[in-house]
């Protein structure tokens, strides 16, 4: 078979959800440090650039498992992918700031500043989504939104204006703007000076009018950020 170039944006895929972790070493020894490496085609086919035939390895366990024979594999396909797919949901889970330091490696020969720029971009536009996902989260669990959660939701979500197009620095500031109010309904409904009437039971509709406005957003953030964030 002849060799047949992974494209760029599989290139990216795989290095931004493995954060060039390699997944031998996290799945023998449970090792998630930042590594040199290149993407291994799993079935030894270098033709086969299907993107659950490829992983990113080290250069060490990359040798390895190329090195492997038919008749004797220290190092199964079916394994690897495992390790890799183990691998892919702890980062997940963890998020990057929990990873050990993200420095910028080149892999192989093909990467040029530019596909780095993009890359570093790609990882603060997921930042800002997960900000957001984790903000609207808070409020679905608690119903609630502390004035701290805000002002960090606010600060990390600054830089959206310069990444995204107008319509998702509008969403963030309609949250913002809807955590407050909510903030505010929540504080009067839970006020001794209220008394059950007609004020109090507008005030109640509007909270649970904001509560559904923020189900609905979490149900559709994935849509909002579909065309920024798709490879």
């Amino acid at each position: 078979m002849s060799r047949k170039k992974v494209k760029q944006t599989t290139q990216t895929e795989i290095l931004y959800k493995s954060r060039r972790r390699c997944s031998i070493c996290y799945g023998l020894n449970g090792d998630i440090e930042l590594k040199k490496g290149q993407i291994a085609h799993l079935d030894q086919d270098s033709s086969n650039n299907d993107f659950d035939n490829l992983a990113f390895l080290c250069f060490d366990h990359h040798d390895e498992f190329d090195g492997n024979t038919s008749q004797s594999k220290s190092i199964q396909k079916n394994e690897v992918k495992r390790y890799r797919d183990d691998l892919y949901r702890l980062i997940e889970e963890l998020g990057t700031e929990n990873l050990p330091d993200l420095e910028k490696f080149e892999v192989g020969s093909n990467n040029t500043d530019r596909d780095k720029l993009e890359f570093n971009i790609y990882q603060e536009k997921i930042k800002i989504y997960r900000e957001i996902r984790k903000f609207l989260g808070l409020i679905i669990r608690d119903a609630d939104i502390e004035i701290k959660e805000m002002i960090e939701f606010a600060n990390k979500t600054d830089e959206a204006v310069f990444l995204f197009d107008k319509d998702i620095s509008h969403l963030i500031t309609e949250i913002y703007q809807k955590a407050n109010r909510l903030r505010y309904t929540n504080k009067r409904l839970n006020s001794k000076y209220l008394n059950v009437g007609p004020e109090r039971n507008k005030i109640a509709e509007e909270n649970m009018k904001i509560l559904n406005w923020f189900s609905k957003t979490t149900k559709e953030l994935k849509s909002h950020f579909y065309h920024y964030l798709n490879l």
